[in-house]
């Protein structure tokens, strides 16, 4: 499936998220876009959040700037990436990380 009012695509080997025009962020953990041989366990996309001035994803999570200055987390944060003294391979529910932010980025397995 062909998705539409895309405003921003992100994600990495193992991991896709997309920004709509409504400001929604949908997503899945496990879309494997270079291995064929797996595209049997892709998993449709779940709506993961509203109201989204920007997302950027890292390995297996996204963090996602809100509109009212609060950041997000969603996936895994097995290295601590979401900053919350945890750490956690299993996905992790949308995680509210930070206020008062303008801008966000991320790497490997940061925030």
């Amino acid at each position: 499936m062909i998705e539409q009012n895309v405003k921003k695509v992100e994600g990495n080997c193992c991991s896709i998220y997309i920004q709509k025009t409504d400001n929604s962020v949908w997503g899945s953990d496990r879309f494997y876009v270079e291995d064929l041989a797996d595209v049997k366990d892709n998993k449709p996309l779940e709506k993961i959040a509203d109201g989204a001035m920007d997302i950027s994803a890292g390995n297996y999570f996204v963090a996602i700037l809100k509109t009212d200055g609060t950041v997000w987390g969603f996936g895994q944060n097995g290295h601590g990436e979401f900053g919350i003294g945890s750490r956690t391979y299993d996905k992790l529910p949308l995680t509210k990380i930070a206020s008062n932010v303008s801008q966000i980025a991320t790497g490997f397995s940061n925030i």
